[in-house]
């Protein structure tokens, strides 16, 4: 999934005649490197074969850093650069700048706020950097009091007033991520009491075949779209915050894990497997038939609003595969799990129905 030439990996790999064909024409590239590049420090060394990843961030930070402009990436970039034990003055400076003015955080949406949380935390632990520590610190109470619904405890997109309260699971998945994070930092009571009961609510959000919808109500706290349903989120991402919610020892946490990789194995409403190993790739989603745009996916949220719209699930009929893979989804799949040894049906692709057409073995 890597170009030789820029060293970015891909925005979307799909499969021709069982050969992985890659796109790498779009700037989220950029995004989708730090995510994987994240995803790879991780990995026992001897599964890299010759990729030398501390040699590709550096190769990323002389080609990319200068267009990276992005709060978020940036937030993440430093996540990766300390937990490679790695000091850059100037990303810190600007983020730690960034963070002491709420005016310019506001224009920022939670995914993107949430990502500066973590790599300001990685930052202050990894480096005891006592400045990361107040920076996030202060990102984490504008997370706390603009961004979150203190009585559904589901945080919001942004603070756009059209948007506002409708957020991802992307979104939630990153707010739960960076909730836990900050509890580690600091073992504030607060942040851990509000890592637990948000982590809770959501788990009763969990659909009947283990599947995650992707479209929420803040305000409401009900689901408002269900597609598409995306493997990331159900292998790579929800593990993210329930991972650290079983080592918590949070109720219900270990099973909602096993429930949502098992629907990538075959058990959800298609009844087909969404991973293969020859080669290794992921299918995308499961979504409804028709352009994949995020203004039809947006037009449904607005829809919502009518009581007997929200949250409807489609007849299988309407439904169908994305086939395609996207490199973050491998990144973070590979963060999740690369230093797990729970799990085993998981980290070892013990899949029950080995005939699939999919390929999985």
């Amino acid at each position: 999934m890597q170009s030789p030439a820029t060293g970015l990996f891909s925005y979307s790999t799909r499969l021709e005649d069982g050969t992985p064909v890659n796109d790498f024409d779009s700037s989220i590239s950029r995004r989708y490197t730090i995510n994987v590049l994240a995803g790879l420090q991780r990995a026992p060394r001897a599964t890299l074969g010759p990729l030398n990843v501390a040699t590709e961030i550096d190769r990323f930070l002389d080609q990319h850093l200068d267009v990276l402009d992005n709060i978020g990436d940036r937030g993440l970039l430093l996540f990766v650069l300390a937990n490679d034990a790695r000091e850059h003055d100037s990303l810190r400076h600007t983020l730690l700048t960034a963070a002491a003015t709420p005016e310019a955080l506001r224009r920022a949406d939670l995914q993107e706020l949430c990502w500066l949380l973590i790599g300001l935390v990685r930052q202050a632990e990894l480096q005891s950097d006592d400045e990361a520590a107040k920076a996030a610190t202060a990102v984490f109470t504008l997370i706390e009091r603009e961004y979150m619904n203190r009585d559904t405890l589901l945080p919001y997109h942004s603070l756009s007033r059209v948007r506002r309260r409708f957020v991802s699971f992307g979104g939630i998945t990153y707010f739960l991520m960076a909730l836990s994070e900050y509890t580690r930092l600091t073992g504030d009571a607060y942040a851990e009491t509000l890592f637990r009961e948000a982590t809770r609510v959501i788990l009763e959000f969990q659909g009947a075949r283990g599947e995650w919808a992707w479209f929420y109500d803040a305000d409401r706290a009900q689901i408002i779209d269900w597609y598409a349903i995306y493997t990331v989120h159900q292998a790579a991402m929800a593990p993210l915050f329930l991972l650290p919610a079983v080592d918590a020892n949070i109720a219900g946490a270990s099973e909602a894990i096993k429930r949502g990789y098992q629907w990538i194995f075959g058990g959800n409403e298609l009844g087909t497997t969404m991973i293969r190993t020859d080669p290794f790739l992921t299918f995308r989603s499961i979504h409804r038939r028709g352009p994949l745009t995020r203004g039809r996916r947006y037009a449904r949220g607005v829809a919502s609003l009518i009581p007997t719209v929200a949250g409807r699930r489609a007849p299988c009929r309407l439904l169908t595969v994305n086939p395609e893979c996207r490199s973050y989804e491998i990144g973070w799949l590979i963060y999740s799990w690369a230093d797990r040894s729970d799990f085993s049906e998981f980290r070892n692709l013990e899949v029950a129905d080995a005939s699939s057409t999919t390929g999985v073995t």
